[in-house]
């Protein structure tokens, strides 16, 4: 039987090289909060993901821990894993760069994230199901940051329809995406609900990557959110110390 991810436990102990990131206190039910994933593979990148959310943010973090690889799974079970409060997702290969203030949109009655420009661009996953699907690409989101109220009933429904849509694609009971991954799940629970998405700017979720590749025509002038999306597990960190000194304020 799979175990569930399991939140704040002390894992950390005798692991070389990887400083474990300091736990959220005693957070209140109803006060905004960051929540990241993390995985063996994304281990290592964990410390300075959550510090730097803390410190630009001030919202405390709840890190949840997944054995399982790939992870993914874990964050369309959030509603079960972390008390309904207002919540910041962020991967953890995302890194603010930065200050800036998530409650409004935490605590707002919508979806909130940034669209990814891959949804533009063919041969790519989002492009792929956008098409097969029929979906609107402007409203397509990149799901390594979002912001959403979990106290809403909405917003609960959005994460239990993505667990079952993953379910039934297991099953066969409906059409397998290009991208088993929750970004797809999320973006088909959350157009179940007409006027639940909120687009974000891409300076909230920059990833060079996209314009490397072509899917994304700018660079924003002052990037808050710089994320290490499309670069392979192994490289994150080093992409992300490359980046953050060019695209964030001279202390990055």
């Amino acid at each position: 039987m799979t175990q569930p991810p399991r939140v704040h436990p002390d894992r950390w102990k005798g692991v070389p090289n990887h400083p474990r990131p300091p736990l959220a206190r005693q957070i209140p039910i109803s006060a905004a909060v960051g929540v990241t994933v993390i995985s063996p593979k994304y281990e290592y990148l964990a410390a300075e993901a959550v510090n730097r959310f803390r410190a630009k943010t001030k919202l405390d973090v709840i890190v949840v821990y997944s054995n399982q690889e790939p992870s993914f799974a874990a964050k369309l079970n959030l509603d079960l894993l972390v008390a309904p409060n207002p919540i910041v997702f962020f991967d953890a290969d995302f890194w603010m760069l930065r200050p800036y203030s998530f409650i409004p949109l935490a605590t707002s009655e919508r979806f909130c994230a940034v669209p990814d420009p891959g949804a533009f661009t063919p041969l790519t996953f989002p492009y792929d199901d956008c098409e097969r699907e029929g979906w609107d690409k402007e409203a397509y989101f990149n799901s390594g940051l979002f912001a959403c109220d979990l106290r809403r009933p909405e917003i609960r429904t959005v994460f239990a329809e993505a667990r079952q849509h993953l379910a039934d694609c297991h099953r066969g009971l409906a059409r397998r995406p290009a991208d088993w991954t929750d970004q797809y799940f999320l973006n088909w629970a959350v157009r179940r609900h007409p006027g639940l998405f909120q687009p974000l700017p891409f300076a909230l979720n920059f990833y060079k990557h996209a314009v490397d590749s072509g899917y994304a025509s700018h660079i924003p002038r002052d990037i808050i959110g710089l994320h290490a999306a499309g670069i392979r597990a192994d490289h994150k960190l080093h992409a992300l110390r490359q980046q953050a000194p060019v695209f964030g304020p001279p202390e990055s």
